[in-house]
Parts: structure tokens; sequence; C-alpha cells
């Protein structure tokens, strides 16, 4: 990530990603148990995945405008180590490193590729600290798997926070969430998460 100063309330960030995974051990030897389930290139289970994005990132005060692009192989599908599914041993699941990473998909099948753009606000100028806002558009195409090689989805994503900024309650937070996603590779979704956190201070 490279960030441009281009004055005291102005910037413009530069941000550039990209993964290599390969087969390995057992999976690379096509072993059962072992193999990845979906699309796989040769249908033998497979990984094999590069993946890349770019985005822009512009500030100007309270605003943020992000724009971006990323490309997913047609090897497989993006592979992230998760632990929960595992039952019964307290492992959480995962998230990833991507833009594409949002509240309903994560943008990461083969093939796929996703443009991307953000809007996102900051009240502390208007003087109300602590509440902020950003809404969230993705589209993608030629996705790829078993039962299709050109299909599309979209997802719109909708965000409000606020932490109260003094009081007896300082630092706790207020979140919620809003998504839709229209997916032919997934079913159709839409979901609304409301949160409450706390943020303690450790120095």
């Amino acid at each position: 990530m490279h960030t441009l100063a281009i004055s005291d309330n102005q910037s413009l960030k530069t941000d550039l990603r990209y993964f290599k995974t390969d087969s390995s051990g057992e999976n690379s030897s096509g072993t059962s148990g072992y193999r990845i389930s979906g699309y796989t290139k040769n249908g033998n289970g497979e990984i094999d995945n590069r993946t890349w994005s770019a985005a822009l990132i512009y500030s100007l005060g309270g605003h943020t405008v992000t724009a971006g692009y990323q490309s997913v192989s047609d090897g497989s599908n993006f592979t992230q180590l998760n632990q929960g599914s595992l039952v019964d041993k307290g492992a959480g699941g995962a998230s990833l490193y991507l833009y594409t990473d949002r509240l309903i998909q994560s943008f990461t099948r083969a093939g796929e590729r996703t443009a991307f753009g953000q809007y996102a606000y900051d009240f502390a100028p208007l003087g109300i600290p602590g509440l902020k806002a950003s809404v969230i558009y993705l589209s993608g195409d030629n996705i790829k798997t078993t039962s299709g090689v050109t299909q599309k989805e979209w997802e719109r994503d909708f965000s409000l926070d606020y932490v109260l900024q003094s009081g007896a309650l300082k630092g706790v937070g207020f979140g919620w969430r809003n998504g839709k996603s229209n997916s032919e590779a997934a079913r159709d979704q839409d979901q609304n998460r409301v949160f409450v956190s706390y943020s303690l201070p450790l120095l």
C-alpha cells in the first residue's frame, strides 16, 4: 500500500494485493478426503489459484471513495484455511485479506472478475465524532462452478456505526449492517445485523 498526501486533509492510497495458492502433500496427490470441494479446472479437486486485486482510495475531509478490481484465476476457487466447521473444537471461522470479503459473499470463486466501489463518510468534520457510514457495491462475473461457467453475482452492503465519546459508557459502540446479495452461484440473501461493541484501552 502506498499513500500520497495531497494536502492536510486529502490523500490518495494505492493498494495492490497478490495471492498464489498451490497444492502440496495429500491434495497434490489427489488422496481421497484431501480434495477441495467445488469447481476445479481439471475436475480433480486440486488447489491451483492466483488472485490479485488493485484499489484506489481517495480521501477528502470526512469523505472516502474507493474503486477497485479483483481477478481470481480459473484453476480453483481462492482457498483459505478455515477451522470454523470443526465440531466442539472452539475454532472460529476465517476472514480473508480481500476487499471483496463482505457481509454475505466473498467473490472468490474460480474465474471470478469483480469490480467494486465504496463511499464512506466520517461525520466528525460536521461535529458528530464517532458516527460513520458507508455503502459498497460489488459486481462479479465469469464465475465457474460445477453447474455453469459464466455465472454472475452482485452485492450491496450498507453500514452505520456510532461510538459514544463521553460519559460512563464512553467507548461503547452500536452498529447496523444491511446486505443484499443476488447470485447465480449461490442463493439470494438479504441480511440485517445489529451489534454492540466495547473497546477497552490497554495503554
